[in-house]
């Protein structure tokens, strides 16, 4: 007779050959673990779908940043140039005033000859 362990030990056996053997005689073709396929192809995408994201919130964080040093610099460039207008008329404005000094001395020169005029006719009178 048989022992227990001995017949548990031969019924693994068998089970295990007939499992190996199953195995071995059947194929295993993509239509059987087509599932499988599916939801690792969804793991990659989405993984895939990820990366890009961050990488194209990346580029928004760089675009946002250049668009605020692009007004930074116009902001500078009207401040200068306004800076410049500001000197340039007070330029002008320095420039009339000299030339009016000038005038100044015209105008005294007329007005001494137009007194002299008025005079001579004050004389006739």
């Amino acid at each position: 007779m048989i022992s227990g362990n001995i017949l548990l030990e031969l019924t693994l056996i068998k089970q295990e050959g007939i499992i190996l053997g199953k195995l071995a005689s059947k194929e295993v073709s993509w239509k059987d673990n087509i599932g499988t396929f599916i939801a690792v192809t969804t793991v990659v995408l989405a993984v895939c779908a990820t990366l890009a994201a961050f990488k194209a919130a990346g580029y928004g964080n760089k675009m946002v940043l250049m668009q605020s040093q692009a007004s930074d610099q116009w902001a500078y460039y009207q401040a200068k140039s306004i800076k410049e207008t500001t000197y340039q008329v007070q330029r002008d404005a320095m420039a009339l005033a000299a030339q009016e000094a000038g005038k100044i001395e015209l105008y005294k020169s007329k007005l001494d000859e137009y007194d002299k005029e008025i005079n001579k006719v004050y004389l006739y009178w």
